[in-house]
């Protein structure tokens, strides 16, 4: 349990974050010092991703952005606390400009230098005078922007070497299929209530999405992505007919990576299957809807904005 802080110390560690600041934009202002942004990164491969493209922003605005990785350091698990969660971001793409910061220099701009982040909305990059620490999860919203910082970022010949690759179907259709359960599978019914978004997907969802595709893509081969494979091996596999194989042991960013080279993606929950998809550039993407008579739409991001 966390020590609740005096009233004293809530007051001193107050008045030296003002302090701080208040240094930092006089500084910036005569331009003795150049304004900096530190942003918070932490959970799968995917959300990595999203949280660089928030400092990419700054960055192509010529502002020094640093990544604080401190939650890999201290947690780096799931939920649950049964799956890890690795920095791999500077696996998958080696070129990336990636600075990272951790130990007391961490400690030091996320006690002193915080935004206040109520609308999960990041700063305008014209605002920053002075130099600020961004936690939390911040909302990038679809434009042209978005999707050009994405190619440019995240293309295909930025990644790095792959040791598997998914095989060539030769008239044929590679159709990847991301079944995320792990922490979301077994919450109590008042987080699905409060969240109803990470509510598990219903196994027709996947024999629905799976049988459509049967349909309408020429022989189809299935590849089944999960942190529970065996709960995918004895609940969906023997209700399927086509040809499938189930990816096991591969760290996340490999498994994102194989997702991005199928012809099709069927996602859930979260990101993973989407970023995939994504990361393909033309791949058809099955996307849960509660709306739809099928219970998914389909998509494909070089049609559309993200």
């Amino acid at each position: 349990m966390t020590k609740k802080k005096s009233l004293v110390d809530r007051i001193t560690h107050r008045l030296c974050s003002l302090i701080f600041k208040l240094i930092s934009r006089v500084l910036c202002s005569l331009g003795i010092a150049k304004p900096k942004v530190i942003i918070y990164m932490d959970g799968g491969i995917c959300s990595q991703m999203h949280v660089y493209l928030c400092g990419e922003q700054y960055r192509r605005l010529g502002l020094k952005v640093l990544f604080d990785t401190y939650w890999f350091d201290k947690n780096g698990k799931d939920l649950d606390g049964r799956f890890e969660r690795n920095l791999e971001l500077g696996e998958m793409f080696p070129d990336l400009p990636l600075y990272t910061i951790r130990g007391r220099k961490g400690w030091y701009y996320r006690n002193f230098f915080s935004v206040q982040n109520r609308q999960c909305l990041l700063p305008v990059p014209e605002s920053i005078r002075r130099t600020s620490y961004l936690g939390g999860f911040y909302h990038l919203f679809p434009t042209d922007e978005y999707k050009d910082m994405f190619v440019s970022c995240f293309g295909r010949g930025a990644m790095g070497a792959i040791p598997l690759h998914i095989p060539i179907n030769k008239n044929g259709t590679n159709c990847a299929v991301h079944v995320r359960r792990g922490d979301l599978a077994n919450r109590d019914e008042q987080f699905y209530k409060d969240n109803p978004w990470y509510k598990p997907l219903s196994n027709e969802y996947f024999l629905n999405a799976i049988k459509y595709v049967s349909e309408h893509y020429p022989n189809v081969r299935f590849y089944f992505f999960s942190e529970e494979l065996d709960w995918v091996e004895a609940n969906l596999c023997p209700k399927i007919s086509a040809p499938y194989q189930l990816m096991r042991g591969n760290k996340g960013y490999v498994d994102l990576a194989l997702i991005s080279e199928c012809d099709v993606v069927i996602g859930s929950q979260g990101s993973f299957g989407k970023m995939g998809a994504r990361l393909n550039g033309n791949a058809d993407f099955f996307d849960p809807s509660p709306e739809s008579e099928l219970g998914f739409e389909i998509k494909n991001f070089s049609k559309e904005l993200f």
